[in-house]
């Protein structure tokens, strides 16, 4: 059998650089293999296969075409001494394959479906005869993975479309996949912790939310601080996606489990639609707690999308614009004070109250009695009136013994923009460029105006990609990718200086993203305050990947690079400002509050603000080699580095046991600290061991098998 060599000239046209690069890293892990050629983290696909005569004997230098029926874009590859072919970097899409060769009659593979990340094997066979004459026969259904030692699933374009989603929130789709768990909104989890009710992340096979990756393009939206998906784009602007769930290939890393995303691109024909999806409370049954009529519920979701030619075979176009409003009624109770008590009447109360001013040691309180449980308008407190102030006046008696009632409104309204570019230049070179904008505003209401959360989050995310092909066997793809997202919970009243202590506190002095009045713990009583302080979390991303695919003989080398900066921005403020008032000295809560005697209160202290800075590099090298028709083996590696985060004024410390002092940076460098307090780990070596096996001629049967390490990111 000949052996096909990858000759100088295939060489000569990749830069003298990257040859050296492609030499050097493939000599510094010689030996290290690992599964599936993989472009840009799993996002394409593949076509490959033997071709062959009517003999079984291989056919050598066949020339094979690879059209994509939706836009014509055509790839080429040719059949090696082992009549092996292989064409990477194929979008998910619908192809068709045509074979020639001199003495052969031409053959014509019908359409066939690629998904994302499929690697999907087509023999051919070509009968002797004149290339005039033409034989078109069905491709072969790939019905199980037969190459690779990996285990996901992939949600189609057509049950995108299809199954019911509540929210058009594409993430639910994801617990199709067995062991896939929803991260939602009320659970006890850091990433649900600032959003609304849509699912904003997933745990898969018993990881923690924030060890999944979710992959857009190839390009990274997991918001790295809180370890949610960062991103909900429209249902019609994803063409695909896949549940990586164990056993990925080396280019997977900087996680356990992952979620690789395809966004739509233009066809040769144009395509548009528009919707509105309409949700309220006429049809819906009476709570048993409302007070009257259901209370008002409106959902309103709607958009249009529009794509198709900018040149027919050559560029392409897809946009999709999606808004939604909602606002969603919550039924709340609580106990406020009654006009008789902000009069300074406690004669309800059956216990004495005492004035807690006066001492007096003949009561069992120490202190001396209010004389008919009053409290006369001058002992009042004038903090204490501004606190009293803040309440509503109670409106009823209800059944859990409240005397007041109100409907809080959540409102939910967000705006997308999504935009997609394909131009393919030539058959060596091909680029695209998309690009995904949100801007969206929970407001929570409570029992006051200052009492209400801001939900703000505005994520976007911009993929750039470039792949060009040397050869058929030796191929590149380059991207870049941009994203930022601002999420966190907000006091309504935060960063407005005309509310900065309104009570006129004696050394307060609350940060701007806490102003407004402080909160109030006032046993048995709602708390007229704000709610806790701000938290705001702003993240950006800078993502470099390179990927480049080698086809030799039986193996299918591929080797790259994914390098991230991320800056991060944060402003915690959970505790602000905080008065409690418990009884403890008039024996009253409220008396306690117009007397303006708190058992408790604290503020923060501080700046809040931390502006820190990140870097992440992998390398990887993998390779999917054929032993024979029934078994493949995966074998590679992966290596990593996270530099933990570091605070670009130092106001990150440690604490010396040796003298119980706080040290910061440069003073940590006698502990052997850098400024990013942790010591860093330079030996996440990641190795990757697979099988793919056929035991049965039929091939209705898989096994497959593995082994693998991955890093995870802790947030």
């Amino acid at each position: 059998m000949q052996e096909e060599r990858l000759n100088d000239g295939e060489f000569a046209r990749c830069s003298q650089g990257l040859a050296k690069f492609v030499r050097a890293f493939i000599a510094a892990i010689v030996g290290i293999f690992v599964a599936i050629a993989c472009g840009a983290q799993g996002t394409t696909s593949a076509v490959y296969g033997v071709v062959a005569d009517n003999a079984g004997a291989v056919v050598v230098g066949a020339s094979v075409t690879v059209t994509n029926t939706a836009t014509g874009i055509v790839f080429h590859a040719t059949s090696d001494g082992a009549g092996a072919y292989r064409v990477t970097q194929l979008p998910p899409g619908q192809y068709t394959i045509e074979v020639t060769r001199t003495g052969f009659q031409k053959e014509t593979l019908q359409p066939f479906t690629l998904f994302v990340d499929q690697q999907s094997q087509q023999n051919i066979t070509l009968g002797v005869g004149s290339a005039t004459q033409n034989v078109t026969v069905s491709a072969a259904s790939l019905l199980l993975d037969t190459s690779t030692s990996n285990q996901g699933q992939v949600i189609e374009s057509q049950q995108i479309q299809d199954l019911p989603l509540n929210g058009r929130d594409v993430l639910q789709l994801a617990q199709l996949s067995a062991g896939v768990t929803p991260i939602i909104a009320g659970m006890s989890s850091p990433a649900s912790q600032w959003t609304g009710n849509q699912t904003v992340a997933v745990a898969i096979a018993g990881l923690r939310e924030d060890d999944v990756s979710y992959l857009y393009d190839g390009i990274e939206t997991r918001n790295a601080w809180y370890g949610a998906e960062g991103l909900l784009p429209s249902p019609d602007f994803i063409q695909e996606f896949k549940v990586e769930q164990s056993g990925p290939s080396a280019a997977f890393g900087a996680g356990g489990g992952f979620l690789t995303y395809v966004t739509k691109s233009g066809t040769n024909e144009f395509h548009g639609n528009a919707y509105e999806y309409l949700r309220n409370n006429d049809f819906d049954a009476r709570n048993y707690f409302d007070q009257g009529s259901a209370p008002a519920f409106h959902q309103n979701q709607f958009g249009a999308s529009f794509g198709g030619p900018i040149k027919k075979n050559k560029m392409f176009f897809y946009g999709n614009y999606e808004g939604f409003r909602q606002i969603s009624p919550q039924d709340q109770f609580y106990n406020v004070p009654t006009a008789a008590q902000r009069a300074g009447n406690f004669s309800a109360d059956t216990n004495q109250l005492y004035n807690p001013y006066v001492l007096d040691p003949t009561t069992k309180s120490g202190y001396a009695i209010l004389p008919g449980n009053q409290v006369k308008p001058s002992q009042f407190n004038p903090i204490g009136l501004k606190i009293l102030d803040l309440y509503p006046a109670s409106n009823g008696s209800y059944a859990g013994g409240q005397n007041y009632f109100d409907v809080a409104n959540t409102t939910d309204n967000w705006n997308q923009e999504n935009i997609r570019f394909d131009w393919s230049i030539s058959s060596k070179d091909s680029v695209f460029a998309r690009f995904i904008n949100q801007n969206q505003t929970t407001n929570v209401e409570d029992i006051t105006p200052s009492r209400g959360i801001v939900y703000p989050s505005d994520p976007k995310n911009l993929a750039v990609g470039w792949t060009h092909v040397f050869s058929p066997r030796l191929v590149n793809d380059v991207r870049y990718g941009w994203a930022h997202t601002a999420v966190g919970e907000q006091r309504a009243d935060g960063y407005d200086a005309s509310k900065s202590n309104p009570l006129g506190l004696i050394g307060e002095v609350d940060q701007p993203g806490s102003y407004g009045p402080p909160g109030f713990n006032i046993t048995n009583y709602a708390n007229p305050g704000s709610t806790e302080g701000t938290d705001i979390v702003r993240e950006g991303l800078n993502m470099w990947t390179d990927a480049i695919s080698l086809q030799k003989g039986k193996h299918q080398i591929s080797a790259g690079f994914d390098i991230r900066y991320e800056p991060i921005f944060m402003y915690e403020d959970w505790a602000a400002t905080s008065i409690s008032f418990n009884g403890s000295y008039s024996g009253d809560p409220i008396a306690d509050l117009l007397l303006g005697v708190p058992n408790s209160g604290f503020t923060a202290l501080g700046d809040p603000t931390m502006n820190l800075r990140m870097w992440y590099q992998s390398y990887y090298i993998q390779d999917n080699y054929q032993v024979n028709h029934r078994l493949s083996v995966n074998l590679g590696g992966r290596w990593e580095h996270l530099k933990q985060p570091i605070e670009t004024h130092n106001r990150v410390g440690s604490f010396d046991l040796a003298t119980n002092t706080d040290l910061t940076y440069p003073d940590t460098k006698i502990l052997g600290l850098g400024r990013a307090m942790v010591k860093p780990k330079y030996l996440n070596f990641s190795p990757r061991i697979g099988f793919n096996f056929i035991p049965f001629a039929d091939g209705k049967t898989d096994v497959k098998g593995g082994f693998g390490s991955t890093t995870c990111r802790r947030t």
